[in-house]
Order: C-alpha cells, then structure tokens, then sequence
C-alpha cells in the first residue's frame, strides 16, 4: 500500500500572516510559534499546513527552533476544496445576543462556510458595548473565527465586524447582496422559497436574524424599505443562535455549498 499523501496524513494547521508573493523561509513566533512548539511539542523537521486566512495554505517544514521562534521552510502551495471561494458569498448579520451564543455562531457559521459576520444592535437586543469594549470584543470573536477556520480547514478566514445600530447599518446599506430578513411573523414566504422565487441560489446573500425577544414590525418596515425580503423558517420557534444555524445550513445548502 502506498504511504499517505502529505494533505491526508496532515493534522496540524497553523495561521500566518504570510507575505506575498509567498517567500522561502517564514519566520513564526508568539501566538503560532507556542501552539506549534510548546503545545504540540513540534520540532525540527515536523511538517504542517501554514495558512493566511485569504485564501491560500502551504505544506511547510519547521526549519529550525528556538526557545522563542523558529523557521518554516515554505515547501509547496496546497489547495483545499474547504474554502469559501469557490462558492457565493454568505453573510450572517444578526442582534447580538449574549456573549456565549454569539460566540458560539461565530465558530459554527465558520465551519458552514460564512464569509462576514454584522452583529448589529436591534431595539429589543439585550447588550450594549461601548466603543473600547467593542474593540476588544472583535478581537476576541476574529480570534475564534480563525482558530475555527484553522480547525474546518478553510484557507480563508471570515471578517467579524464591529456592532452597529440596525438604524446604521440600513443607512449605509447600499450592496447588490440579497438582504433576506427571518422574521418570525411571516406566514406565507419560507426561506426556500425565497431562494426560488427571486434565483437567491445564484447570488451573494445576507441573512438578518433577530434578537430572543423578536423584531419590532416598524424594524421590519425599514428594512423592508431599504430593499429586504422577508422569510420563515417555518413554525418550529427557535432561539436566535439556533435560527442564525439553521438559515446559514439551509441556504449554504440552497447555493449547492453541499453537492
């Protein structure tokens, strides 16, 4: 029997800002360097997959170490059928919930496949940040978007935006993506209908998932008005970090990401 090849025996994957073009030799320290080294106890010789979070991974050979950084020889580009690029584009734009569950969907929707994560602040949402929170809270969820992207095995990373207020986002909403609200009072559009009725499977679109307490129906007007669809996931009630999985498996499915 033949050995495996270098991508199906691989396990290990690390994110690295890499330059570009790409060069021979990548110096890694702090954060990559401790879980390589120090973590897995990697050594010299030891091979991984070094990806930037843009789209490209690359087999790579750990040069030489020290007890504080070391050298990744750059042996080959790879390609991984994992990346989002070869599909639409998803957004998941949502009223932040509490930090465990929008956490929770940062690193699931990475695993699904979406490309941006809006957390936006709705008239019924719970949490509020100042700006300084704010900042450091996107560090932490960009964070968990790429350990989670390193973990599915995706070369690119999802973008974690800072929270805005819905009033904002709509008026500085101007992008050719389909903007599709889940509204739970909506009776006769469901989200696959939706997708087939206006050929949503072939274009970039944005899902809008609303707070645990629902949307306030002058909510729904204004984004209505700014150009949204409207659909149901049906008449099972859901909690918004269910709904936000839910919409983002169904209509990753709706745009083929599963065939």
């Amino acid at each position: 029997m033949d050995p495996p090849s270098f991508q199906e025996s691989l396990v290990v994957r690390v994110y690295l800002d890499l330059p570009d073009p790409i060069s021979a030799r990548v110096l890694i320290e702090g954060e990559p360097f401790h879980h390589l080294v120090h973590v897995l106890r990697l050594g010299e010789r030891a091979r991984v997959e070094a990806f930037d979070g843009k789209g490209r991974s690359f087999e790579a050979e750990l040069s030489w170490v020290d007890d504080r950084r070391g050298e990744l020889s750059i042996l080959r580009q790879l390609t991984s059928s994992s990346s989002t690029a070869s599909t639409l584009p998803l957004t998941l734009i949502q009223s932040l919930p509490k930090a465990s569950k929008w956490e929770w969907v940062i690193q699931k929707g990475t695993e699904l496949g979406v490309a941006d994560f809006r957390p936006v602040f709705t008239r019924r949402c719970a949490i509020r940040l100042d700006a300084s929170r704010a900042a450091e809270k996107v560090a932490r969820w960009q964070k968990i978007a790429r350990e989670a992207s390193r973990q599915s095995g995706r070369n690119d990373c999802p973008t974690v935006h800072l929270p805005v207020a819905l009033e904002q986002f709509i008026s500085k909403w101007e992008s050719p993506v389909a903007l599709v609200v889940l509204d739970e009072e909506e009776k006769q559009t469901s989200l696959g209908r939706l997708f087939a009725a206006h050929s949503l499977h072939a274009k970039p679109v944005a899902l809008l998932i609303g707070p645990e307490g629902g949307w306030e129906r002058s909510e729904i007007q204004e984004l209505q008005s700014a150009g949204a669809f409207t659909a149901s996931l049906g008449r099972i009630i859901l909690r918004t970090e269910t709904a936000a999985l839910t919409s983002i498996s169904l209509a990753r499915y709706l745009q083929g990401a599963f065939d």
